[in-house]
């Protein structure tokens, strides 16, 4: 039997089975990497997700009219307005410091 790693390795995925050790994903909960410079300024999800609550509670949020779903695919009722990266970093900050 050979210890070199191959090149390339044909897995079988059909025979996969789920990690029985990992927590399961709650409904609508999504998995999102955070490039290592912004994850080291967290310790943990939860601070990310307060942070992300209250950055969306601060942002004005718009109502769009039938007319404006129609002439956008984009519009999105309800959902917050982009800000510029310069707010959303003051935004943040104020936020950390609270």
């Amino acid at each position: 039997m050979s210890h070199e790693l191959q090149d390339e390795y044909d897995f079988d995925y059909s025979q996969a089975k789920p990690n029985r050790f990992a927590k399961p994903l709650p409904p609508g909960g999504r998995i999102v990497y955070l490039e290592p410079e912004v994850a080291k300024r967290f310790s943990d999800s939860a601070e990310v997700n307060r942070l992300l609550k209250a950055i969306l509670e601060a942002l004005p949020t718009t109502t769009a009219t039938q007319d404006d779903v129609s002439d956008s695919v984009e519009a999105t009722v309800g959902s917050p307005r982009l800000v510029e990266p310069s707010q959303a970093t003051d935004l943040a900050n104020e936020i950390v410091q609270a």
